[in-house]
């Protein structure tokens, strides 16, 4: 998993909780620059579309408790079939080989504790 999705999992755990969540205290929770922080949380409302608020009672907070970040869940033989598939490609895709690899480690990281 990279970095950049790790943390936003952590800022999204925080954001959860009833503390109130500044961005100076997400950083110093997660050992990142404030700045680092700002940028991620405006990642989260432009790209994700969170519905994240600041006020000063609450902190930056969710304004929908339902909403979650979006995510893939693949079960161990549509992983299979994927990778499978790609192998596949590799031979046609010359250029987009390492691509895939990626794609495919990346989603095997995220599938490897759900059954199927």
């Amino acid at each position: 998993m990279s970095r950049h999705l790790e943390r936003l999992l952590q800022i999204d755990a925080l954001l959860r909780t009833e503390q109130r969540q500044t961005a100076l205290s997400i950083a110093k929770d997660l050992e990142v620059s404030e700045r680092t922080i700002r940028s991620d949380l405006a990642f989260l409302r432009d790209r994700f579309h969170a519905p994240l608020e600041f006020n000063h009672k609450q902190g930056h907070h969710y304004t929908d408790p339902e909403w979650r970040l979006p995510s893939i869940s693949l079960t161990k033989g549509e992983l299979f079939a994927l990778t499978l598939g790609a192998r596949m490609l590799e031979a046609y895709a010359g250029t987009y080989s390492l691509e895939l690899r990626s794609a495919i480690a990346r989603l095997g990281n995220d599938c490897q504790s759900r059954p199927g």
